[in-house]
């Protein structure tokens, strides 16, 4: 038995805009289903994402505690596999 390939597909996501206040905790999230499993990436400005003090990256979601405006911007979720991608980005908007 063998599993048919399917392209990811966007599930459960973060709205496209978003407005928090300057230190504010944000959570920015998107899940995706596809077989095989997809590879997620984060990016932010076109710009890979990596875990930091304030900033938790996972395959589903990014956590930024204390944000400021250096942390507005567009951030982006990739799923890939080897049949197709599909991305959704959220705008990020600091107020404050």
């Amino acid at each position: 038995m063998y599993e048919i390939a399917a392209p990811p597909v966007l599930g459960h996501v973060s709205p496209s805009f978003l407005v928090h206040r300057d230190g504010d905790t944000v959570e920015l999230f998107c899940d995706a289903t596809a077989t095989p499993e997809p590879l997620v990436t984060w990016h932010k400005d076109d710009q890979e994402m990596k875990s930091s003090e304030r900033v938790r990256v996972t395959p589903r979601r990014v956590e930024i505690r204390d944000v400021d405006r250096m942390d507005g911007g567009a951030y982006t979720c990739t799923f890939r596999n080897v049949v197709g991608r599909v991305s959704h980005t959220i705008k990020l908007v600091i107020e404050g």
